[in-house]
C-alpha cells in the first residue's frame, strides 16, 4: 500500500520543474502547428501592403521644344493619367505637319510612390518623378536602345520632360496625320 500512495502522490505534484514527457509532446506539437500556420500568412498581397503613388505626379510632361513649338520645333508630350490600381500613359508627338515622331500608348503599374513602370518583353521602361520633372528610362542600362522603337528616325522617348501647369496645347497633334 505505501507503493500505491507514493505514486499517487508522484502523480499529484502539479509543481514540478520539469516537464513530463506528454507535456514535451503538446509543447512541440503546439509550436509545429504554430510554424506551419505562420508560414501559411500571404506576405505582399494585403492592402496595407500596396504602394501608393503621389496622385501629384498625374499630368502632362513636355520636351524642351514645345516652348517652340510655334517656331515649327519638334516636341512630345507624355499624358499620365489615373487608371484602375496604375496609371495609362500615352506619348503624342507633334504630327501636323509631318508623321509623329514618338507615340506610346501603355498601361503602366505603381512600382513606387514616384515611379511607375511598364513590362515590354524583357524590358522595364521606367517612368520616374521628381518635383516638377519625369525621366523616362529603362531599369537595366543595356536595354535603353529599346526605347527607339517608339519613335521614327533614330529618335528615342528617353529623355527628361517637364510638367505643364497650364492646359496643354494639342493643336498640333491633332494635325492631318
Amino acid at each position: 500500500m505505501l507503493r500505491i500512495s507514493s505514486l499517487h502522490l508522484f502523480l499529484e505534484v502539479p509543481d514540478s520543474p520539469i516537464p513530463s514527457f506528454m507535456e514535451k509532446k503538446i509543447i512541440y506539437l503546439t509550436l509545429v502547428i504554430m510554424m506551419v500556420f505562420g508560414a501559411c500568412t500571404p506576405s505582399g498581397d494585403s492592402e496595407s501592403d500596396k504602394v501608393e503613388f503621389d496622385t501629384a505626379n498625374f499630368g502632362n510632361y513636355v520636351t524642351n521644344h514645345y516652348k517652340d513649338r510655334a517656331e515649327g520645333y519638334d516636341w512630345s508630350v507624355v499624358m499620365v493619367e489615373a487608371e484602375g490600381d496604375g496609371a495609362k500613359i500615352q506619348i503624342k508627338s507633334r504630327n501636323d505637319k509631318k508623321r509623329p515622331s514618338c507615340s506610346m500608348n501603355a498601361k503602366a503599374s505603381v512600382k513606387d510612390k514616384n515611379t511607375l513602370v511598364v513590362k515590354v518583353d524583357e524590358t522595364e521602361i521606367l517612368f520616374s518623378f521628381q518635383g516638377q520633372e519625369m525621366e523616362i528610362l529603362t531599369a537595366k542600362d543595356e536595354n535603353r536602345i529599346n526605347l527607339m522603337r517608339y519613335c521614327s528616325g533614330g529618335g528615342s522617348i528617353a529623355d527628361v520632360y517637364k510638367k505643364l501647369v497650364a492646359n496643354l496645347d494639342d493643336t498640333q497633334l491633332n494635325g492631318p496625320h
